[in-house]
């Protein structure tokens, strides 16, 4: 963080620590969708859903463009 970061609230503090794991996909529009969906109806069922926070991307260009190489290699070595 810097100067003009605002501080995380105590509740974000404690999910970024319970949650250690980014995954990041690529996937159709279509497969997101369908997921997304799933996991709706899931809890409409009243079921369970326990999901890791993910990014998803249409195409590998896109993830490209977002996480660039060097982004990437951070993030290799960081895991």
């Amino acid at each position: 963080m810097n100067d003009t970061t605002p501080p995380l609230h105590p509740m974000e503090c404690e999910q970024l620590r319970a949650e250690s794991t980014l995954v990041v996909t690529v996937k159709s529009s279509s497969e997101f969708h369908d997921d997304v969906t799933d996991g709706i109806e899931a809890l409409e069922r009243g079921d369970a859903v326990d999901s890791p926070p993910t990014l998803s991307f249409t195409s590998h260009d896109d993830l490209m463009e977002t996480l660039t190489p060097r982004v990437l290699d951070l993030i290799e070595a960081i895991r």
